[in-house]
């Protein structure tokens, strides 16, 4: 065996015979045909370095890929954050002092007001647009 330099020593350790074993390698190669795929096989055992620069090829093919999918996530997500921030913003109103105690006071009661026209008005506070609500229907305009 020592005589024997350049080939490879290959062994099989399957319970599966050599035939099974070719066949479902071939099956997996995504060759479109047996000889193409004995084809690879064979070149990819005698330049082991141009089937190794190939997947580096690949492989840096693939990490720039998935680095230009990460820019678009990446500005995706500040693009978001961006308008997060401008909404909680906006909705700063509902989490004043005056409207936390007014719903906290009255969560799971009835609130009763009075609106524009003079009209008794009930209202369930289950969340705070509940008070909100009630405060923004009782002011006369």
């Amino acid at each position: 065996m020592a005589n024997r330099i350049g080939f490879k020593n290959i062994q099989i350790q399957a319970k599966s015979d050599l035939a099974a074993l070719f066949e479902d390698t071939y099956e997996q190669s995504g060759t479109n045909s047996k000889a193409e795929f004995i084809g690879v096989l064979v070149d990819n055992y005698l330049n082991p370095d141009s089937t190794i620069s190939l997947k580096a090829a690949t492989i840096e093919r693939q990490k720039d890929e998935l680095s230009g999918k990460l820019q678009t996530i990446e500005n995706e997500n500040n693009d978001l954050s961006s308008e997060n921030a401008l909404l909680k913003e906006r909705i700063k109103h509902y989490e004043n002092d005056i409207l936390t105690k007014l719903f906290l006071k009255h969560k799971g009661k009835k609130l009763k007001f009075r609106n524009p026209v003079g009209k008794l008005v009930n209202i369930e506070v289950n969340d705070i647009k509940d008070a909100y609500t009630a405060v923004i229907n009782s002011i006369e305009i």
